[in-house]
């Protein structure tokens, strides 16, 4: 983590070393203070889950955490969720890495110049 310099109101605190806590007493969720660290369309799916299958998906963005980051994790989730899709660790992992590629959840291909030939302008 960075250093702070002198007197701040920000906590400097990794994200992801509380995951593993809060996967195991999903209770506590409410309450964590990694909580609003969650987009807005991520923090009200998890307020309204079970605990169990909250624990379920703190654990996958643990998991792919560990791998690709908090942030791009996050991302990762939040583009799953928006694009309709089931949420499993498979789907977080593989969207958390074309965020760090920079690519976002649609792929890199741009179909357009095949739109001619649909159109039947070939």
């Amino acid at each position: 983590m960075e250093r702070v310099w002198g007197k701040s109101a920000e906590i400097q605190a990794d994200p992801t070393s509380l995951l593993a806590i809060i996967a195991r007493k999903p209770r506590i969720w409410g309450e964590s203070p990694i909580r609003n660290d969650f987009p807005d369309t991520v923090r009200p799916l998890l307020d309204r889950m079970d605990g169990h299958v909250r624990a379920n998906l703190l654990d996958d963005i643990r998991v792919v955490a560990a791998e690709c980051g908090f942030a791009a994790t996050v991302k990762a989730v939040e583009t799953v969720i928006d694009a309709g899709r089931t949420i499993d660790r498979a789907a977080i992992a593989t969207c958390a890495r074309r965020v760090l590629e920079g690519k976002g959840s649609s792929g890199g291909q741009n179909l357009k110049h095949y739109d001619k030939y649909m159109e039947g302008r070939a």
